[in-house]
């Protein structure tokens, strides 16, 4: 980390000759502020700290925090088992949903966070739907942000995408990927935060990172499962 060191104002006065630390306080303060070293001024509106729910809880406000940013994700559907007696692959389940909302939180010390658990994999020789996503949500008395879960897919059928609410950005999620003949399908993506599961040939990839959606099982002679979908997630920005 950079050292922050102050420069007296009338050291630096046209035709003065130029200190060797001058030089190098112009050159290492910028760095400091970012940085945010000890005596550096504070930068206002940068982001203090992040929190990251992956689990429910209580988010309590930090000292000093006036404004958050919050991230609300939905959980991916889980994918279908593919139909051995139809000869049929299982339905990708859906990713969740997404909603972003920036909040004045001069007046809020908490908010109850809850996070979606990851759809259910289907599972049997009989095309078993995938189980649908959790929501995820931030309640703070006064803002409700939300996103529901994917939906798990069907024998051969995909999945559909969660939806976010109560953001000023409110967004859905992808819809997974039907199944091709015998051919389980992917599951669906959630730009940036999650990847649905690959489809494969026999037990489907379960989603990834947040609200991925899980792929379905491809039918290879056994009536293969599907997959879980990917849990949902809260992330704060606290500035």
């Amino acid at each position: 980390m950079a050292d922050w060191v102050a420069i007296p104002d009338n050291v630096l006065e046209p035709g003065d000759p130029v200190r060797s630390v001058d030089v190098l306080a112009l050159r290492d303060n910028p760095i400091a502020i970012a940085e945010r070293a000890s005596g550096a001024p504070p930068v206002e509106g940068a982001v203090k700290s992040v929190q990251v729910f992956t689990t429910g809880g209580t988010w309590n406000k930090p000292s000093g925090v006036g404004l958050v940013v919050v991230e609300v994700i939905g959980a991916g559907g889980g994918g279908a088992s593919s139909n051995n007696a139809g000869n049929l692959g299982g339905g990708g389940g859906g990713s969740g949903g997404y909603a972003k909302k920036l909040i004045d939180v001069a007046s809020i010390d908490s908010s109850t966070i809850t996070v979606g658990a990851g759809g259910t994999a289907g599972s049997g020789g009989v095309g078993e739907a995938g189980g649908s996503g959790g929501a995820s949500s931030w309640a703070d008395g006064t803002n409700t942000v939300s996103a529901t879960g994917g939906s798990g897919g069907n024998a051969g059928v995909r999945g559909t995408g969660g939806a976010g609410s109560g953001g000023t950005i409110n967004g859905f999620g992808y819809r997974g990927v039907s199944a091709t003949g015998l051919q389980g399908g992917a599951g669906g993506d959630l730009p940036l935060f999650g990847r649905g599961g690959l489809d494969s040939s026999g037990v489907g990839n379960p989603g990834e990172g947040f609200g991925g959606g899980g792929a379905g099982g491809t039918d290879a002679g056994g009536g293969e499962a599907g997959a879980a979908g990917a849990p949902g997630a809260v992330i704060v920005w606290e500035f």
